[in-house]
């Protein structure tokens, strides 16, 4: 719960930051690599987060790690985590930062569940009634549940629309149970 409460308030300040600076755009791709980068690095992990790291240490750190391979306002944000201790919760800014980057771009995360693997033209044409429908760009990701048996489900944010064999037989079986 803390580390949400420091996060929103953060991320939104990073969020106005990359926009009065246009860049948007590049600070959401790096917080993304580094999102990647720690979940791959024990090393950097420990980085982030050990707290017997001093502070100035860990932004000397950063600077050797980063310094040429990050826009300087994304090292900014990251040594500036570091100075309040809160670069542990960096996942979280991350994530929040996203979220605030999607909504800014208009574009919605859709996640479509089939019962088997959708043709390359079938997500092609559920993608675009989607964003017919929602007037956002659609960022889909797909899975597979044979459980579904036939047909699919998709989940944007909290609507869900379920399209599936299994919900169409379990409303069936609550009609006949109920009569």
């Amino acid at each position: 719960m803390a580390s949400i409460e420091h996060a929103n308030p953060y991320s939104r300040a990073f969020f106005e930051q990359a926009q009065a600076a246009s860049q948007i755009e590049t600070v959401q791709q790096e917080f993304e690599q580094i999102a990647l980068l720690l979940k791959e690095s024990e090393a950097l992990r420990v980085l982030f987060s050990s707290p017997l790291i001093r502070t100035e240490n860990r932004q000397q750190m950063l600077d050797e790690l980063f310094a040429s391979k990050l826009n300087a306002l994304t090292l900014r944000i990251l040594k500036f985590l570091a100075f309040k201790r809160r670069l542990n919760e960096f996942t979280t800014v991350a994530k929040d930062f996203e979220s605030l980057y999607m909504t800014y771009s208009g574009i919605a995360r859709a996640e479509i569940t089939s019962a088997s693997p959708m043709a390359a033209s079938q997500q092609t044409s559920l993608e675009a009634k989607l964003a017919q429908d929602s007037g956002k760009k659609i960022n889909a990701s797909y899975k597979v549940d044979p459980s579904l048996i036939g047909g699919f489900t998709v989940k944007i944010g909290d609507r869900v629309i379920d399209l599936s064999i299994q919900n169409k037989l379990e409303k069936l079986k609550r009609n006949i149970v109920s009569e």
